[in-house]
């Protein structure tokens, strides 16, 4: 009698049916070099299927749900909660140094709520005035409106009250990227500066940031999760932020990283790609959808 977990008490059994079945045969025919029997088959299959690597039941996603033609050098990664790789597309690429764009007012936003730059979400920063990229960046912001628009000067105006030296030990802190921010203006740094982060480094940071284990307050870490939801369903939830820089090709870099819950699923991601054109918002769209075609989010 095998007394074992559940997982070596099968393969034991295969054992057991494999051997005595055969001895049975062989004992009734005399003949101990005959084929083995189908019991025994069966046995063998079992084996061979114990010995598969053991899959994590539920959470396989389909990589190919993730790729696209149309889209250059794309990055896509995916993990849960305990850091198991799910998804990985060009893993060289998710290795690769970049710049954060527009990503960055996800540890931006914390920041600015840690060291007081804003009390609240809902704390209002008037509009300095001055033609903008976007007509909607013409308004006065508070936190959730300029993290959902992507508002450039709310996030510059925080970064300038936090200043340089918080902000650079912060980023050390939080171990988020090359943390470097002293390369050109402060309130650029994560556009057009030398600040590099892999799209590992942004999984990492994005999934203590939701578990609540960044080495800030807890209360910065919960705000900026509510501000982050870009869309719910009865049992789901889908967080996020887009990211485009201009390279010094003239090609775009985008980016998408983020959140989503599914009933008793949780997960984090990262993409990013080059092309000619492309946007944060398309590599969203394509996210949104690897995801749906895996029975996410309906």
């Amino acid at each position: 009698m095998c007394h074992l977990p559940q997982r070596r008490l099968i393969h034991c059994l295969a054992h057991w049916l494999l051997f005595s079945s055969a001895a049975q045969r062989r004992a009734r025919s005399g003949n101990f070099h005959e084929e083995v029997p189908m019991k025994s088959k069966f046995a063998v299959a079992i084996l061979s299927v114990m010995t598969l690597p053991t899959p994590i039941w539920g959470q396989a996603l389909d990589p190919s749900s993730f790729e696209s033609d149309s889209v250059e050098d794309l990055c896509v990664i995916v993990t849960d909660m305990d850091g198991n790789s799910l998804v990985e597309l060009n893993g060289q690429r998710c290795h690769e140094y970049l710049p954060p764009c527009s990503t960055f007012k996800y540890p931006n936003a914390v920041a600015a709520l840690e060291f007081g730059a804003i009390s609240t979400e809902y704390d209002v920063l008037p509009f300095p005035g001055g033609e903008q990229y976007l007509e909607v960046w013409e308004h006065d912001h508070h936190l959730a409106s300029a993290f959902e628009n992507s508002v450039l000067w709310f996030f510059q105006e925080t970064t300038r009250r936090i200043g340089v030296d918080q902000m650079e030990g912060y980023l050390g802190r939080i171990g988020y990227g090359t943390g470097d921010i002293r390369s050109t203006e402060l309130d650029r740094f994560w556009l057009d500066g030398t600040l590099r982060v892999t799209a590992h480094g942004q999984v990492d940071f994005l999934r203590q940031l939701y578990s609540g284990t960044l080495p800030v307050s807890s209360r910065s870490q919960r705000i900026v999760g509510r501000i982050a939801v870009h869309e719910t369903g009865p049992d789901w939830e889908f967080s996020g932020k887009t990211g485009t820089c201009i390279l010094e090709d003239d090609r775009h870099l985008g980016w998408y990283i983020g959140h989503l819950t599914d009933g008793d699923r949780e997960l984090v991601f990262a993409a990013n790609a080059v092309g000619d054109g492309l946007f944060g918002s398309n590599l969203r769209e394509l996210l949104l959808s690897g995801f749906r075609a895996n029975g996410l989010l309906d």
